[in-house]
């Protein structure tokens, strides 16, 4: 009997936690705590009541009293595909990447019509860029006959990542225009479009953003939001996006009132002081966000906060110093991906626009790409000529090898004598650069056994014919 007054408890537990991450409103994880209080003094042997303990201190951010409790639920429990779905997120805020990836997978494998258990584990694949296998569920569902709007959102977001916007495009477009369950589809639309330097379908997903997304999506309310002030920018319209900018940024003073200040408040002030031209605050302000939840702290939330400093580097003009955040979150789960990093070019020659991340960061005109503007961006992204297309998917193969599986083989399509012409025609390359350019690339072919390319052939790097 005790245990039937006990199960309806911890439903009604599990009820207000998923209440809480729907609303934001702690008053349902309160109601949480107190129904799974109730089942702890009815029955404090059973697993279900632990588990549920320790996803109320999942999401009150006591991540350390959570493990503990799923330590208890799990001996009564071991094949509890809850349990393992709980340990799974806690694992990657943890930096347990693999432990993460290892639960997730049986949580589905236990129940695999479990959608927000199947929505978990694709963010990992997501964070960790296992595309590969991200695809292969994806197909798998689609194969079973689940073709719904999810999996074509999937299928919209892992193409996003890997840079095929067209892809992307095609996809979101065969999905339901009314189809509005999370915030992911509207960010995904609108990332979309501002890949595609598409302003004027940009801003229609702004306009149609519904406004419990708006936070989430377009970082305020329109018409003065972040995004509409990015867009106003990336039309070259300085003056609307300072207005704009400016306007958000005393609404969220407003918003925020006398309240505790997190590391959230102070990311999205820096952006938009940074937007403002107020560098030395916007640096100031990035930096102690990261200081708040920094990566050690939390592996999941972390990236973020870096990839928001990177783009206030960016935009207040310190590149070296963006370049070099991105340089340690291209080996980050949850870094940028390859689809925020691929070089694009406007016809008309302004600036380029990917994500904000890269809109100021590169800042690069139509006539110089990345690679000759920034020798250290030889790393991400390397020009191909047509002599060596034969060893063009081998090279890139090495050299995801070596930077941790971000980029694609499509990203070396034009061949390093571009390169090599370039360096000697900059005059303000220094041989350090050249050095730097030569070594990634050296390295790639030695990962793959290629011989060394001619236009290597520069100093002490040929070696027997092979690259050091």
């Amino acid at each position: 009997m005790i245990r039937s007054l006990c199960s309806p408890r911890c439903a009604l537990a599990k009820v207000q936690d998923d209440f809480f991450v729907a609303a934001g409103d702690h008053t349902h994880l309160e109601l949480a705590k107190k129904a799974v209080d109730t089942a702890l003094r009815l029955r404090p042997d059973l697993g279900e009541t632990h588990r549920e303990l320790a996803r109320y201190y999942f999401y009150a951010n006591e991540s350390d009293r959570a493990y503990d409790e799923l330590a208890v639920a799990r001996r009564t429990l071991p094949n509890d595909s809850e349990a393992l779905f709980i340990a799974g997120r806690i694992d990657r805020h943890k930096n347990r990447w693999d432990a993460s990836l290892a639960n997730l997978r049986k949580a589905s494998a236990l129940d695999p019509r479990n959608e927000e258990v199947t929505y978990h584990l694709a963010q990992d694949y997501r964070y960790l860029r296992r595309y590969d296998l991200w695809k292969h569920d994806i197909e798998k569902r689609i194969g079973e006959e689940r073709t719904d709007a999810w999996n074509q959102l999937g299928l919209a977001e892992l193409k996003l990542d890997q840079g095929d916007l067209i892809g992307a495009q095609a996809v979101l477009a065969q999905m339901p225009q009314d189809w509005s369950p999370t915030y992911e589809v509207w960010d995904t639309r609108f990332t979309t479009a501002l890949y595609l330097h598409d302003y004027d379908a940009a801003s229609r997903v702004i306009a149609a953003v519904p406004a419990r997304f708006a936070d989430s999506v377009i970082g305020g309310k329109r018409p003065r939001s972040w995004a509409d002030g990015l867009i106003a920018r990336a039309r070259g319209d300085g003056q609307k996006a300072q207005a704009v900018f400016s306007d958000a940024r005393k609404k969220v003073d407003v918003t925020w009132g006398n309240g505790v200040k997190d590391e959230d408040y102070f990311a999205q002030i820096a952006g938009l002081d940074a937007g403002l031209g107020r560098k030395d605050e916007a640096i100031r302000e990035a930096r102690r966000a990261v200081d708040l939840m920094p990566i050690t702290k939390d592996s999941w939330t972390g990236p973020r906060l870096l990839t928001n400093l990177a783009l206030v580097y960016a935009w207040t003009g310190e590149r070296d110093l963006a370049i070099e955040q991105l340089e340690r979150l291209a080996k980050t789960p949850g870094g940028p991906t390859y689809g925020d990093l691929r070089e694009t070019r406007e016809n008309s020659g302004r600036s380029n626009l990917r994500r904000p991340l890269l809109q100021s960061m590169l800042g690069f005109s139509a006539r110089r790409s990345a690679f000759r503007e920034n020798p250290r961006l030889a790393r991400a992204e390397i020009d191909f000529t047509a002599d060596y297309t034969d060893h063009a998917d081998k090279l890139g193969d090495g050299l995801n090898r070596l930077y941790g599986k971000l980029l694609t083989q499509q990203t070396w399509q034009r061949l390093i004598t571009h390169a090599a012409a370039s360096a000697r025609s900059e005059s303000r390359w220094s041989d350090s650069d050249w050095t730097l350019v030569r070594a990634s690339l050296a390295d790639a072919a030695s990962a793959c056994d290629l011989p060394c390319p001619n236009a290597l052939y520069k100093g002490n790097l040929r070696s027997n014919g092979r690259c050091r």
